[in-house]
This record gives C-alpha cells, sequence and structure tokens, in this order.
C-alpha cells in the first residue's frame, strides 16, 4: 500500500504491485531485462553461437547439455527461460578429425571436451598427443593432426625470425607481411643471387605446412609439407621465369602457408623487382 500525489495536491491510497525483472547479456553487455519468467525477444544479435557461463563453468558444453542460443543471420532470437540472470558469451564448435579421435586428448580447464562440443571465447583449449598445444578459442577450433598443429600466431613467430642479412645480388627488405626483393642491376640469371637464406626459411616453413605461391597471371604453385630447401627450389625457380622479365616495377607474388594440422592460414606478399 502506498500513495500518489497528484499535480493539484491530492492524494490517493494505491496499491502497487512489484515486478521482479532479469538482466539478460551478452558477452558482457546487458542487452534486455524482461519480466521475471517471462520470454525475451531479443534484436541486433551478432549472428553465432552462444552459452550461458553461469550454467557452464567449465566454458564449454557438450554431450548432452546442449544449452545453445543460435543466432540467426537476422539477429533476432528467444530466450525463454528467463527465470534467473542469464550472461551469454560467444561459442565456437570443437571440430576434431574422426581419423585421429583415438590418438588425441582435447581439454578445456582440465576436462575433456569431444568433437562438436562448444568453447567460450578466450578459453584455452588443450590438445595433447606426442606433443601438446594450446589454443586460445577466438574462432571455430579444427584439430586435424596435433603432430603438426600451427596456429596463425605460431606460423607468424617463423617469418617474424627471418633475417635477410646482406644477401648476395640483391636487396631484401620488409615491411609487416610484405618482403620486398630488388635484384641488382647486374644479375642476369636467378643463380647470381645467393644467402637470401629464403629457401631455409621455406624449408622451416613446410616442416609442418605447406605453401600456395601465386603469380601475378593467377597461376599456383603448391610446395608440399616436408619438401626440403633444395626441392623448393628446384620446384619454384622456373616459375618465376627469366631475370630479363623483371623491371622496376616489381610483380606481386601472394604466398600463403597453410598449416596441416589446424587449417590456420596466413597470407604473405612479395614485390619482386630489379633496380634499373
Amino acid at each position: 500500500m502506498g500513495y500518489v500525489t497528484l499535480e493539484n495536491g491530492d492524494m490517493y491510497r494505491v496499491n502497487f504491485t512489484q515486478i521482479e525483472v532479469v538482466a539478460i547479456s551478452i558477452d558482457g553487455e546487458v542487452v534486455s531485462y524482461p519480466d521475471k519468467g517471462d520470454a525475451a525477444n531479443l534484436t541486433n544479435i551478432p549472428a553465432g553461437n552462444y552459452f550461458d557461463i553461469n550454467e557452464n563453468p567449465d566454458g564449454f558444453i557438450g554431450g548432452s547439455n546442449r544449452g545453445l542460443l543460435t543466432v540467426p543471420s537476422t539477429g533476432k532470437v528467444t530466450v525463454s527461460n528467463t527465470n534467473k540472470d542469464r550472461e551469454f558469451v560467444t561459442a565456437y564448435e570443437l571440430d576434431i578429425d574422426s581419423t585421429i579421435t583415438s590418438d588425441v586428448s582435447v581439454e578445456v580447464n582440465g576436462k575433456t571436451v569431444s568433437d562438436g562440443d562448444y568453447i567460450a571465447d578466450g578459453e584455452l583449449v588443450r590438445a595433447a598427443a606426442n606433443d601438446t598445444y594450446e589454443i586460445e578459442a577466438t574462432e571455430a577450433i579444427m584439430v586435424r593432426s596435433v603432430s603438426n598443429y600451427m596456429t596463425e600466431e605460431d606460423i607468424a613467430d617463423i617469418v617474424d625470425a627471418y633475417n635477410p642479412g646482406t644477401p648476395t645480388g640483391a636487396t631484401i627488405t620488409r615491411s609487416g607481411d610484405t618482403l620486398n626483393i630488388v635484384l641488382n642491376n647486374t644479375v642476369s640469371d636467378w643463380t647470381d643471387v645467393s644467402g637470401t637464406g629464403l629457401f631455409v626459411l621455406a624449408e622451416d616453413l613446410l616442416e609442418d605446412n605447406s605453401i600456395l605461391i601465386t603469380f601475378p597471371d593467377g597461376s599456383a604453385e603448391r610446395i608440399d609439407k616436408g619438401t626440403n630447401a633444395a626441392a623448393a627450389a628446384a620446384q619454384l625457380t622456373p616459375k618465376l621465369g627469366n631475370v630479363s622479365d623483371l623491371t622496376a616495377t616489381p610483380i606481386v607474388i601472394t604466398v600463403t602457408v597453410e598449416n596441416a594440422g589446424s587449417g590456420a592460414s596466413v597470407e604473405y606478399t612479395v614485390n619482386l623487382s630489379q633496380a634499373d
């Protein structure tokens, strides 16, 4: 029981009914305050999969516990259970190749996870066989082969360690993901260039990855995982054509490094030219 006062000063006795509301959040942002027990119709939610982290404190859901909230491209979804606050987080599916499921163990926060489970954004996924790898869940996680599993960051680390030094017959500089190779104007054949370290870098990358090289005309050459430096050079050099075809205007070559275990890939650009 309470009172309300009108603008003219009159007071009236009224009964107030308290309505309890709950909060629904998506990735830490409250998006709705529905009445407790009433379905919440959400809009403008990014498409994807989510689950309530309070109901799944281990950071994943799987098996029969399918409390997955899937938002379509329309951004509209209904949350039916609103008897308490709901805290949804983005979740990514774990995809383990069926041919290696018996050889690999995968865990999140010390708990075993399986193919088809969903992992909360930011959780560390630990995959182990002969080697152990930790992958932060920031996208769908594919485990294809634990023995050569690399993330995009792992690939980038190998490339970042490359130091062109002072090669013979060329000047090599790097800016971010772009490598600039300028042959000296005295170079007339690819054999005049040495000490670049590029095929050693390729061999390091090819230990666990394949490399796809795409040329300006759209043709491409794939160098398979496990190829050594000499074989890579023999495979690639004929595709480069003649040094005499080069000018001071670079030709642009795209190099895509793809990991055989995870499917992760990193793309690099090589600008190849010859000084006037």
